[in-house]
Parts: C-alpha cells; structure tokens; sequence
C-alpha cells in the first residue's frame, strides 16, 4: 500500500485479502492482474476482501501509473 495512492485512500491495510476488484473475483495473482487491467483509471469501483474473517466492501479510485 503506497502512502496517499488509490489503496491508501480507500482505507486498505497491509493484511487485507483482496477476493474482488469490480466485477471480477480474484483467486489468484492472475486474476487480481486482469481485474486491474479492466479498471478504468480516475473511474471509482468496488473492491471487496476479507479483514480479521469479515468481508469488508470499499470503494476505490484507480489511478494511472506515473
């Protein structure tokens, strides 16, 4: 999690599991690589995952990368 990038901002911590990222679930690092592919930057969208055994839903504003 960058400081002050889009994970940051959504409110993610470092031992966060990420389970969906829009309308793609993520089972793998495959995945959760596709379902970035498919985010549109500056587009906010719907990240799910799992905290301390809850699912947690939070929204999150791609960035593009600098």
């Amino acid at each position: 999690i960058t400081p002050d990038g889009p994970a940051d901002k959504a409110g993610l911590l470092p031992n966060d599991i990420i389970i969906q990222l829009g309308s793609e679930k993520v089972e793998s690092i495959y995945d959760y690589t596709r379902a970035i592919g498919k985010t549109v930057p500056d587009k906010e969208t719907t990240i799910i995952l799992l905290r301390d055994n809850k699912t947690l839903s939070l929204r999150i504003t791609p960035s593009a990368r600098k």
